[in-house]
C-alpha cells in the first residue's frame, strides 16, 4: 500500500536545521499519523505522497510549505509588570498566552531588555528551511473508528 489519504504511516524521521539535528525518532518510538488529516505540515505530507513500506527518502520543506514564514507584526513587546511576579522570563522560556475566549497561545521569550519583555508568537522553526530523512516503517488503511477520531489506534498510537 502506497501513502495516502486516510493511511495509517509509520515512519522514522530527522529533522536538520542549518545543518543540526533538532528532532529525531530514530532508535526512538517511530511517529505515526493518519495522512491527510492536516496533522502534519503541508511540505512534509506532500513530500511522502506515494511512498510505501520501506521506502527512504531526503526531502528539503521551505518556510512557507513548513511552518510559515517569520511574521514580524508576531513580536511583540511587553513590560515585566505585566507578567505575575513567578513567570519565567528568561530568554528561551516558553509562555502561554489566553485568549478572550480562553483559548491558550504559545509564545517565547525572545528577548528581555530593562523593563520591555520581547515575546514571539512565530512557531520556533517558522522562517527555517527543514531538512528531512525519514524510513517508511509501515503503511495501513485506517480503521474506521481511527478515521472518526482522528488519531493512530494500538501499536504506535493512541490507546484508549
Amino acid at each position: 500500500m502506497t501513502i495516502e489519504a486516510n493511511a495509517v504511516v509509520v515512519l522514522d524521521y530527522e529533522l536538520k536545521v542549518n545543518g543540526e539535528v533538532i528532532d529525531s525518532s530514530f532508535g526512538q518510538e517511530p511517529l505515526s499519523f493518519i495522512h491527510g488529516v492536516g496533522a502534519l505540515i503541508p511540505g512534509f505530507s506532500a513530500a511522502i505522497d506515494g511512498l510505501k513500506k520501506g521506502d527512504k527518502k531526503a526531502f528539503v520543506v521551505s518556510a512557507e510549505d513548513g511552518y510559515g514564514e517569520l511574521d514580524e507584526e508576531a513580536i511583540r513587546t511587553y513590560a515585566k509588570d505585566d507578567f505575575p511576579g513567578d513567570v519565567d522570563l528568561s530568554v528561551g522560556a516558553q509562555l502561554f498566552f489566553e485568549t478572550e475566549d480562553q483559548m491558550e497561545i504559545p509564545c517565547f521569550v525572545k528577548e528581555v531588555v530593562g523593563n520591555d519583555v520581547i515575546i514571539d508568537f512565530n512557531h520556533p522553526l517558522a522562517g527555517k528551511e527543514l531538512h528531512f530523512n525519514i524510513e517508511v516503517k509501515d503503511v495501513r488503511p485506517a480503521t474506521d473508528e481511527e478515521k472518526a477520531h482522528g488519531h493512530v489506534h494500538g501499536a504506535h498510537g493512541h490507546h484508549h
